[in-house]
């Protein structure tokens, strides 16, 4: 019976506080705030857009099921479906974002495989490094905020 009594007094007992991690945090800007930044771009300039959650760790079971639904490594960070007002011959844009800084993140063999692909069936790919770099892009492909 003290068992059962100590079990409960465990219960009702407040959790003990978590601790906040020192963890240094980096200088550099992630791939994914400098994504969040070109989505920002993106829906000010009202693109149609989308991008594919296929990175990100995922239990083994989920990784299959998105692979027998379709999912294929590489595929571009960002597609834009909207065909670019200064190359009117490309059906839109694939964009490969890439970290800028430390160092520019490595491209896959399969991410370079997709862009060229898309190139081939008339997209207009490019491999950014940072979102300074990705709006540049679309600066030149005729989007920008001051004539979005």
């Amino acid at each position: 019976m003290n068992a059962i009594q100590n079990h409960g007094e465990r219960l009702r007992k407040p959790a003990a506080s978590k601790r906040k991690s020192k963890k240094k945090k980096s200088k550099w800007v992630s791939e994914e705030s400098e994504q969040l930044r070109l989505v920002t771009v993106l829906r000010k300039l009202n693109l149609c857009f989308m991008h594919a959650p296929l990175g990100g760790g995922r239990n083994i079971v989920a990784a299959a099921r998105m692979k027998r639904m379709g999912a294929k490594k590489g595929h571009p960070d960002l597609v834009v479906y909207n065909t670019p007002p200064n190359a009117r011959n490309k059906k839109g844009l694939a964009i490969e974002l890439k970290r800028a800084k430390p160092a520019p993140s490595s491209v896959s063999k399969e991410q370079r495989e997709w862009l060229e692909q898309l190139n081939e069936q008339g997209w207009e790919c490019r491999i950014c490094y940072g979102a300074d770099e990705a709006i540049e892009f679309l600066n030149e492909m005729g989007w920008s905020l001051s004539n979005g």
